[in-house]
């Protein structure tokens, strides 16, 4: 929407960078006593335990998605191919190793070096880097149904809080990312035949461009 509104994509860039950065702060002061704003900090953290959502992040990667697809070409993105391979390994490495938080910067870098990764080696237009933005739009939107599918019913959590509640987190991932891609994937089949029923989960029409 803000760039349908003719706003640029480094503004995008630079608001949505400053929204994550806020979300980080807001992680380190809770706790603190700064009177009524403290309260309205505690409303939020009751309500959504954490930043790690759309309100602080969505934004910073979609950002950051349009000003790779807008500032730089294919030709670009293949002759970096070793760097992103690089960005996969020390943010994952990193990611384990030091913290998985995705405020912090490992996270990112991991991610937004396989988006880098997966363009360097099909192309911005192709079929597989539309069914990978498919696939991205659908296992967001649904990816918390199945993560609390595992906890609270198949493992009976009962922590409010999911996270800290006392499950293996790799078969939550495992678990989660695989029942996601599974849905999105029959969902996309479906869409061609009921394109109302794509809709529910992010899909539009097969066409291959960048912005669709």
């Amino acid at each position: 929407m803000l760039f349908r509104l003719h706003i640029s994509i480094d503004k995008i860039l630079f608001w949505s960078c400053l929204v994550t950065g806020g979300g980080y702060v807001l992680q380190i002061v809770r706790g603190e006593d700064f009177g009524l704003v403290s309260q309205l900090i505690n409303i939020y953290f009751f309500l959504f335990s954490n930043v790690r959502n759309g309100l602080f992040e969505g934004l910073f990667y979609a950002a950051v998605g349009m000003f790779l697809a807008c500032r730089f070409s294919e030709d670009w993105f293949s002759r970096n191919e070793k760097k992103f391979i690089a960005g996969i390994c020390i943010g994952g490495f990193l990611s384990i190793i030091i913290t998985p938080d995705a405020h912090l910067p490992f996270c990112a870098l991991y991610a937004i070096s396989t988006f880098a990764f997966a363009i360097s080696r099909s192309g911005e237009r192709s079929l597989r880097a539309l069914r990978c933005r498919q696939l991205s739009v659908g296992i967001y939107l649904c990816h918390m149904l199945f993560a609390f599918l595992f906890v609270y019913v198949l493992f009976s959590g009962n922590n409010s809080t999911l996270v800290e509640n006392e499950v293996l987190h790799i078969y939550l991932y495992i678990f989660t990312l695989f029942c996601s891609t599974a849905l999105i994937l029959f969902a996309i089949v479906v869409s061609r035949r009921f394109p109302m029923a794509g809709r529910v989960f992010g899909i539009s029409a097969e066409k291959r461009s960048a912005f669709y």
